[in-house]
């Protein structure tokens, strides 16, 4: 198994993180959290909406001022809501402009963590087992399948996103090119 199969990444995605940007399965996928409140909010925003359009239009025709007012409010709730989802949907987009991907080159570190520690409410002991690979001052968490296509001390490229901390792609890079 290579590099790219073992971090899921293919030959555009690699070209996109050289050009500094991430490719939008990576997006969606490293921001799967951010992705998640979008859709959630989209659709609160949305029931939020037609329940308080729902009111005002079933209560026109006999309408008390109470009544009115709550769903005035409710909508200009709705207003907020969307104009929130707006700026977050925009943002997220702008995840895919160049810069956002940054690099680091050099020998690679590649070592496994074991942390004994008790697992469930009885105390039995555990272990959890962590993969990870170091360049220069960064940090990688990886996959075991990954760590293994990897040679300890070979010189490669690496590109990552800064928050959430995490490798997006990598590819050898010689001696003399490390940044």
């Amino acid at each position: 198994m290579d590099a790219g199969e073992a971090l899921k990444f293919d030959e555009a995605e690699l070209r996109a993180n050289r050009e500094g940007r991430l490719s939008a399965r990576q997006r969606n996928r490293v921001f799967a959290r951010r992705r998640r409140l979008i859709v959630v909010l989209a659709l609160l925003t949305l029931l939020i909406g037609l329940l308080a359009a729902s009111v005002i239009l079933g209560l026109l025709p006999g309408a008390t001022a109470e009544g009115i007012v709550l769903a005035l409010g409710a909508e200009a709730l709705t207003a907020g809501l969307a104009f929130l989802l707006w700026i977050l949907w925009q943002r997220f987009r702008a995840l895919l402009a160049p810069g956002h991907v940054l690099c680091v080159s050099g020998p690679v570190t590649c070592y496994v963590l074991r942390e004994r520690r008790t697992d469930d409410i009885a105390g039995r002991p555990g272990s959890r087992t962590g993969y990870y690979l170091r360049v220069a001052e960064q940090e990688f968490a990886v996959s075991e399948a990954a760590l293994a296509a990897i040679e300890d001390g070979a010189t490669w490229r690496l590109y990552y996103v800064a928050r959430p901390h995490t490798l997006l792609s990598m590819e050898p890079a010689p001696d003399d090119r490390s940044s």
